[in-house]
């Protein structure tokens, strides 16, 4: 393998340090990203919800 070849050389990403969206996307959640989803969407609602019916 050439070293000036850069398509030679895999992406950081395949070897386990982030997982790609696509195999993210692929497997199920676990209990621990619902949970932390839930939690993320929830305090959006709450924010949005405290700005939009803010009392005047």
């Amino acid at each position: 393998m050439s070293e000036a070849n850069p398509r030679e050389v895999e992406p950081l990403s395949y070897h386990g340090a982030t997982p790609t969206a696509e195999a993210v996307a692929r497997r199920p959640l676990t209990t621990a990203e619902w949970i932390w989803w839930g939690v993320l969407v929830v305090s959006c609602l709450i924010g949005f919800g405290m700005t939009i019916f803010a009392p005047t």
